[in-house]
């Protein structure tokens, strides 16, 4: 938990408890969708909550990187998902 509340950015799969836990500590919170699930929950959910302005999502992709800067504490985030 301390974890979590000491980030400055958080990246995640869209799960519904892994969203709400960093919402609930008001978290930056990016996430990274499951594209192998049936009836794919976790689009509707990231839509959902980034038509609310409360995370920003993406989908995962062979050899790319995602750049997310976290400009209170200047730090650069690079996944190769």
């Amino acid at each position: 938990k301390d974890t979590v509340e000491n980030a400055a950015l958080i990246v995640s799969h869209a799960g519904a408890g892994s969203c709400l836990e960093a919402l609930e500590n008001k978290r930056k919170l990016l996430v990274v969708i499951n594209e192998t699930l049936m009836d794919n929950h976790q689009i509707e959910l990231a839509r959902a909550l980034k038509k609310s302005a409360y995370l920003e999502y993406c989908l995962p992709k062979v050899n790319q990187y995602f750049f997310v800067r976290a400009q209170q504490n200047h730090l650069i985030l690079i996944l190769n998902i």
